[in-house]
């Protein structure tokens, strides 16, 4: 009975080492992307940035809802403003951005107010500098 258990361990443990890269990748790592990161890269545009260094960005978040069965894919957000969806990504030249960030679903909804049902990618551009709204700030007009 023992060994019967150990051997399913056995088999359960190798199953879900199966589809991990050894050493990870470029893709594999998490946090914004920083200059030295698209440095790195031969991408001319932010889209092949990110989908050289965080494909998983690019994906659909599921559907929109249950009633919107249509996909939900991140908004770009480009230095705090919304620029539109992702093909808006290549039309900014790789050597203009200072950093891109990824916001999840409940970040983009309490940074930038409800709608974002797949995130955001957020584009801070070298002459922009900012990004936008910070938890915690007050705006006033």
């Amino acid at each position: 009975m023992l060994r019967g258990v150990l051997v399913w361990v056995v088999l359960g443990s190798l199953c879900s080492c199966a589809g991990r890269q050894a050493g990870g990748g470029p893709s594999s790592r998490t946090g914004p992307i920083q200059a030295e990161d698209i440095a790195s890269v031969a991408a001319t545009n932010a889209y092949d940035v990110v989908r050289q260094l965080r494909r998983g960005w690019l994906i659909s978040r599921g559907p929109i809802s249950v009633s919107d069965p249509r996909p939900a894919f991140p908004k770009v957000y480009m230095d705090g403003v919304d620029v539109g969806e992702l093909d808006f990504l290549r039309s900014i030249a790789a050597s203009d951005v200072a950093e891109i960030d990824f916001l999840s679903t409940q970040e983009s909804n309490l940074r930038y107010g409800s709608g974002h049902f797949g995130g955001i990618i957020l584009v801070t551009t070298r002459r922009g500098g900012g990004s936008g709204p910070r938890l915690g700030t007050v705006c006033c007009s």
